[in-house]
Formats: C-alpha cells, structure tokens, sequence
C-alpha cells in the first residue's frame, strides 16, 4: 500500500518594520565619526582646513567608496581656504549596510565645517552671515581639488538676499531673549512638549545660518547625457527623452527646457520617456544629476533643431519661430516666411 503525502504552502507573509527597526536595518545615510580643525589669521582670513572622517558603511561597501571619495571634495565647505588637507575612510561593521541619502556624505561633513566657521565668526566678533559672505567663494576661484569655477557662484548672491530676513530673525529672537531674561511674560507658542506653556518662562530663541555647495553627477568621472527632438509633420514636437523620471520630476522639466530652447510654447512638446528602443542613454536618475546634465542635452537638442528650422525658412538666429498646426511660421525684422510640414 502507499502513502501519499500531500503539503501546502503556506500563506504569503509580509514584513511591516516599526520606524526604530527600518532605521536600523534599512539603508540610512553612513554614519560618521569626524575630527577638524579651521585656522584662520588675525583679521579672519581662511588659512587652512584639516579634516579626518571614518564613514561607516555597514558589512558591505555599496556606496561607501563614492562617499569617502566625495567627501573630501566638498569637506572645507563653499569657502576660499588657502590649504586643505581632508581624508576619509570607508569602514566596514558589523551594522546593518549605509547607503547614500542625498549628498553622499557632504551633508555630516558640512555639520562640522559650519559649526567651526560659526565658532570662528564668534571669535572675531562677526555677524555669521556677513563672515561667509566675505570669504564665499567666487567666480574665477579654485577650489582645494584645482577645479576652476569659471561659470558664476551664487553663494554672495544668496547671502545677499537672505541678509534682511536674517537681520529681521536676529533682532526678534534677541527681544524675545531680552524679555526672558529681564522676567517680563513672554508669550510662546504652545507646543507638542510643553502644551500648557509651563517652560514658557525658561526658553530662549536662537536662528542660525548654514551654507553647503555639492556637486551634481558622478564624482570624477564622465557622466554625459544624450537626448533627440524631432518636429513632426502635424507640427508638434516630439522629445526622445531618456532620463527616467522617479518623482523630481524629470518628464516635467525636459519639456520645458527644449521648449525654451526651440522658442516654442510647452504645450507643443510630446514625449517620447524611458523606451530604450527609441530613446538615447541619459544616465541614471541619481546624484541631482539629470535636471542639469540631461536638461543641457535637452536645451542641445532644442537649439540644434531651432537652427535647422530656422535655416528652413532662411531667418536668422533672433528670428520668431510659431507652430500654426502643420504650417512652420518665422518672423524677423518684419519679414515673414513659411512652410508647410504636411
């Protein structure tokens, strides 16, 4: 006689970790253990800068070489330093595995950095804003790693900008401080940790300021784009765009960057996304890189058909471009010129 066994299979299971247990055995930003010191001359001026940060990257490296290797690009901060010396390490634990988590390591490095030139603003008796105002750095400047920004630098100006709502921040939090201390009533908001205004009394009010510059893209090594624009022959334009989108809104941005380069409204641009049958390699949708990597291959893209367009219809390069349907219209210093794409 024989037996038969028969088994099920147990039910499918699901896993829902409570928010301590993903943040100890999910992918977080590494942990680091840092050391620094910023010297600067008597009348303030930036020195040198000496950095040492051990990265944890739990048992497996994963990007724990991209950011050791980030990080002392980015370690003395947006500043003109005359010296920097920054080494890191990767160190592998028995933690659960990092992973990057915006910025591959410069977010931990830049704590340090900004809490030393607040000491050092405070040491010299200087307003924070105004003491990263002066030695921000410049177009024409180089950077501890030799790169030339040539292009602008937008730190001064963002300063700028910031200095009245800053200057306003101050003096609120310093009356309110005043009042405190002078034991008049202050009026605090009730909050989640003291909802009945008990610690009123007891509270100060403080506002700080911290600057961070980061680079898009692969660290050091080539990381280009490619996209292609066509017009078809209902007179819309059709964008092979390759740059996945993973909610920053890439499809949104590529349009309207090769719209604007064309001359074009947005409406007139369809898309053809992420199909690596039609669409050109835009590398991957990591490091903040595709709005200005894949977005200067768009605008490429754009101008490149603009010039072809325009030279359809004998116009020069300031000339008017409009889409009526399938008639391609140009127009320049009062002169007009069509053709019909159908």
């Amino acid at each position: 006689m024989k037996r038969a066994r028969a088994s099920r299979s147990p039910p499918p299971a699901s896993v829902s970790r409570r928010r301590p247990e993903s943040m100890a055995a999910t992918t977080k930003r590494h942990p680091a253990r840092m050391s620094a010191a910023l010297a600067a001359d008597r009348d303030g001026r930036l020195l040198a800068y000496d950095f040492e940060g051990d990265f944890n990257t739990g048992a497996y490296s994963s990007w724990g070489p991209t950011v050791a290797n980030r990080v002392p690009i980015h370690a003395s901060g947006p500043y003109r330093v005359g010296a920097v010396r920054a080494l890191t390490r990767a160190v592998f634990t028995n933690n659960a595995i990092a992973g990057a988590f915006r910025g591959f390591g410069v977010p931990q490095s830049t704590l340090l950095n900004e809490t030393l030139v607040d000491m050092l603003a405070q040491q010299f008796g200087r307003d924070p804003l105004d003491y990263r105002f002066e030695h921000a750095l410049r177009a024409g400047d180089t950077t501890p790693t030799g790169q030339r920004l040539a292009a602008s630098v937008g730190m001064q100006a963002c300063l700028a900008a910031l200095r009245p709502g800053w200057r306003e921040a101050r003096e609120r939090a310093d009356a309110f401080n005043a009042r405190a201390l002078a034991g008049a009533p202050v009026l605090a908001a009730a909050t989640s940790s003291d909802p009945h205004r008990r610690y009123a009394a007891a509270k100060r009010r403080g506002v700080g300021i911290a600057c961070m510059w980061y680079g898009i893209g692969n660290t050091v090594i080539a990381n280009p784009s490619s996209m292609q624009v066509a017009l078809r022959r209902n007179g819309r334009i059709m964008l092979y765009n390759g740059a996945v989108d993973i909610g920053q809104g890439t499809y949104t941005i590529m349009a309207q960057i090769c719209a604007d380069a064309l001359g074009v409204p947005v409406a007139l641009v369809d898309q053809t996304v992420s199909d690596t049958d039609l669409t050109l390699d835009a590398g991957k949708s990591s490091a903040s890189r595709q709005t200005f990597v894949s977005g200067n291959a768009a605008k490429a893209a754009g101008e490149d058909l603009r010039a072809r367009l325009l030279a359809l219809l004998a116009l020069p390069a300031h000339a008017r471009l409009q889409l009526d349907g399938a008639m391609l219209c140009g127009e320049a210093d009062g002169r007009r010129a069509s053709r019909d794409l159908a």
